[in-house]
């Protein structure tokens, strides 16, 4: 072992260009026996070349022999391809950094458009929607407005029970 290490973990490409209007990047990290080992986590916007990653998120020296979370904001990068680092330094034991599910996880952004027949937003058509919209008829199950949306299969304007019977066949793949 080096008397300092000078180990790098670094993330493939990942790319901040959904819809989501907040990105979070969430790991679990932990030091092997002894707690004083000392990481940066770096991020590039360019390539993964140790060398590219010049901006520091975080900077610390562990005193936990325990996973604990990390949370880090990767909003401002939005709309952009980025490369994350783990770089092992600035320490003198010979022991080990440890890391586990690292995430990168986008929340919000807009609503999409109701598909017609998705009653239930699972993002496809399926029986269970027409059974939804039959339950809805009856009074009992409730709609939201984006339910309802997706619910008048046909464009009237109501929900009537020739938008379930025309959902269940798209969901059966029958022809109209």
């Amino acid at each position: 072992y080096p008397a300092s290490p000078d180990n790098w973990l670094i993330s493939p490409a990942i790319e901040l260009s959904g819809d989501s209007a907040v990105y979070t990047l969430q790991y679990f990290v932990s030091c092997d026996g002894f707690a004083g080992e000392h990481y940066e986590l770096r991020l590039s916007t360019t390539d993964n070349l140790n060398t590219s990653f010049t901006e520091v998120l975080l900077s610390e020296t562990l005193s936990n022999t325990s996973y604990e979370a990390r949370v880090i904001d990767l909003s401002a990068y939005k709309g952009q391809t980025i490369y994350l680092a783990w770089h092992h330094c600035d320490c003198t034991d010979v022991m080990s950094l440890l890391l586990d599910t690292v995430t990168v996880i986008g929340a919000g952004g807009e609503t999409p458009e109701p598909v017609p027949g998705d009653v239930n937003g699972s993002g496809a058509i399926e029986t269970g929607d027409a059974l939804l919209v039959l339950r809805y008829m009856l009074g009992a199950e409730t709609l939201t407005e984006e339910q309802l949306a997706a619910a008048d299969f046909d464009g009237s304007g109501t929900v009537e029970q020739a938008d379930a019977l025309l959902i269940l066949r798209a969901a059966l793949g029958i022809g109209a």
